[in-house]
C-alpha cells in the first residue's frame, strides 16, 4: 500500500536525497485551533478524567506539542492537488506505507503512524475518546496520558475528510529529547533545547529509507519535466525500474 505527499515542485530536491527520503515535520501547534486547540482545550480535560478514573497519573504541566508529517490516502486527488500540490504546479510522491510504519517502530520509544478518524461533530469525537480502548492505541505505552494525547491528535472534524489523512507523529515533549540508551536499556532523557534538532523554522527532519519512494507524479502546470526528474533520481542512485515518474 502507498500513501501520498503533495507539495511544491521546489521541494523535490529537499525531500529526495541521495541516501534517504527526508520530510520536515511541523509542530502540532501550527495546525490551528480546530486541530491543536481540540487536543489542548477539549480533549485534555477528558483525558485528565480518564486518568483519574483509571488511577493513572496526569501531569497538568505537560506541554504536548509533537511534530507531525501529513500524508494522504488518495493518489492524484483533485482536492489534494489544489490544496497542497500548488494548484497542479507541484508534485505528488507515492511512498511505501509499510516502510514508513517500520521506521516509526525503529526505536524502543517509537513514533506513531496511523490513519486519522473523522467525526461529524465534537460530541461524537468526545464520546469516542471517552470510550476508546487500549486496542485503539497504535503503540500502547506505560503512560496513559501520553497515549491518549497522541491518539487525540488523530481525531478530526468531518470537514477535513476529503484529505483522508495519515499522520506520522513524533512525540517530543517539554523541550526534552527522549532516546534509548543501549547500555542501560532504559529511556534516556536529554535536557536540550529542541533547536538542537530543528531547523530555523522550528521543523524537525525525519528520515526514511530511500526505498520508501515508489513514484513521482509531476503536476500538469509544473515546469519540471519527466526527463529532469528521472535524471535527478538516477544521479542520486535511485532505481528507475522501481520508481515511476510521470506527468499529469
Amino acid at each position: 500500500m502507498s500513501v501520498y505527499h503533495y507539495t511544491k515542485s521546489k521541494n523535490l530536491v529537499k525531500i529526495i536525497l541521495q541516501d534517504r527520503i527526508r520530510f520536515k515535520a511541523s509542530h502540532y501547534s501550527t495546525y490551528g485551533d480546530n486541530d491543536y486547540g481540540w487536543t489542548t482545550k477539549v480533549a485534555r480535560p477528558i483525558i485528565a478524567s480518564i486518568c483519574e478514573q483509571s488511577h493513572e497519573s496526569f501531569d497538568n504541566d505537560w506541554d504536548f506539542d509533537p511534530f507531525i508529517i501529513s500524508f494522504a490516502e488518495k493518489r492524484n486527488d483533485r482536492y489534494m492537488w489544489r490544496s497542497f500540490g500548488n494548484y497542479n504546479k507541484g508534485i505528488m510522491l507515492a511512498l511505501d506505507s509499510k516502510l514508513i510504519a517500520q521506521t516509526a517502530m525503529k526505536d524502543s520509544l517509537p513514533d506513531v503512524f496511523m490513519e486519522c478518524k473523522y467525526f461529524v461533530d465534537n460530541k461524537r469525537r468526545r464520546q469516542w475518546l471517552k470510550t476508546c480502548r487500549k486496542d485503539d492505541f497504535p503503540v500502547p505505552s506505560n503512560c496513559l496520558q501520553d497515549d491518549l494525547m497522541i491518539i487525540s491528535s488523530f481525531l478530526l472534524p468531518n470537514r477535513y475528510k476529503k484529505q483522508r489523512e495519515y499522520r506520522y507523529v513524533v512525540p517530543i515533549h517539554r523541550g526534552f529529547y527522549v532516546s534509548w540508551n543501549p547500555e542501560t536499556k532504559e529511556p534516556k532523557v536529554e535536557d536540550k533545547p529542541l533547536n538542537k534538532y530543528t531547523d530555523k523554522e522550528g521543523n524537525l527532519s525525519v528520515d526514511f529509507p530511500k526505498e520508501t519512494l515508489r513514484e513521482v507524479v509531476i503536476g500538469s502546470k509544473s515546469k519540471l519535466t519527466v526527463a529532469e526528474v528521472r535524471a535527478y533520481l538516477s544521479q542520486n542512485g535511485y532505481d528507475l525500474k522501481r520508481v515511476l515518474v510521470s506527468k499529469l
